[in-house]
């Protein structure tokens, strides 16, 4: 017997429980339902501005189907808030094309459009491009599931290339 060396005994040992713990992962993991994804958003209609739009915001989940947070905000040059409307928006209303900032009805106004899919994550209002962007946080099911798969032969691999380089040295 070899000592000081991984055994094949002991290798394989390695393996089967690396297969085993990511198996048991990936079976354990399930990501939630359509239906069950609920959110939340500050939602108001024509507010002067933020503070007004948050104070009198009404707290309650967005209906199904609606899976994003959506602040269309008016200013002026200098950056003086016109317009706040804070809403409950469903995907279409939220692609990358639709957010960002754009000329409004005049000139002197800008009219940035943000959106996000996380809890209360339309606090604050886009002033320009830099925050007027599209959060989405959510992956599809099938990105997860190739996620998982990933991170089985990432062990997999990590595993044989550990004993081949052991095995090698010694």
């Amino acid at each position: 017997m070899m000592s000081g060396c991984l055994t094949p005994a002991i290798f394989i040992m390695c393996v089967l429980n690396a297969i085993n713990f990511c198996w048991s992962a990936r079976v354990r993991y399930k990501p939630p339902l359509e239906e069950e994804w609920e959110i939340t958003c500050f939602t108001c209609q024509d507010a002067a501005n933020n503070s007004i739009c948050n104070r009198f915001a009404i707290d309650r989940p967005c209906p199904k189907g609606t899976d994003f947070c959506q602040t269309l905000h008016v200013l002026t040059e200098d950056g003086t808030s016109i317009l706040v409307n804070k809403k409950c928006a469903v995907r279409t209303e939220c692609r990358p094309r639709d957010v960002g900032c754009f000329e409004g009805s005049t000139p002197e106004h800008t009219v940035c459009v943000s959106c996000c899919d996380i809890q209360y994550c339309n606090d604050y209002i886009p002033m320009n491009g830099s925050s007027a962007v599209l959060i989405n946080t959510r992956f599809s099911s099938s990105a997860k599931n190739s996620l998982n798969y990933f991170h089985f032969y990432l062990v997999i691999f990590l595993t044989f290339s550990m004993h081949f380089s052991l095995y090698t040295i010694l």
